[in-house]
């Protein structure tokens, strides 16, 4: 199972980066408890284990999941963006001839 904070860093994003307006799939539901903690953005979340988040009132391991998972989103997102944004390297894929 992935650590909260190793998804952070897969994203790539500034840890500035507010959970809110990036975590889109998340529920009021997961977001009423980081708030209620004061996290709101990818490196307070990212300065909590996975245990201190389970402490946290109203976060169970579900809710959990539901974070990490929206991470995992957004990593992939953040990858495919780098991907599709790389330069392409001269004298690959063309015609010969």
């Amino acid at each position: 199972m992935d650590r909260v904070r190793d998804l952070v860093a897969a994203t790539g994003l500034p840890g500035g980066t507010r959970i809110l307006e990036t975590l889109t799939g998340l529920t009021w539901h997961v977001l009423n408890p980081l708030a209620d903690a004061q996290i709101a953005t990818f490196d307070r979340l990212a300065e909590h284990g996975d245990a201190e988040l389970l402490d946290l009132p109203g976060l169970g391991r579900r809710r959990l999941d539901a974070i990490r998972g929206e991470l995992r989103r957004v990593a992939r997102e953040q990858a495919a963006t780098r991907r599709s944004s790389a330069p392409r390297r001269a004298g690959h894929g063309g015609r010969r001839g």
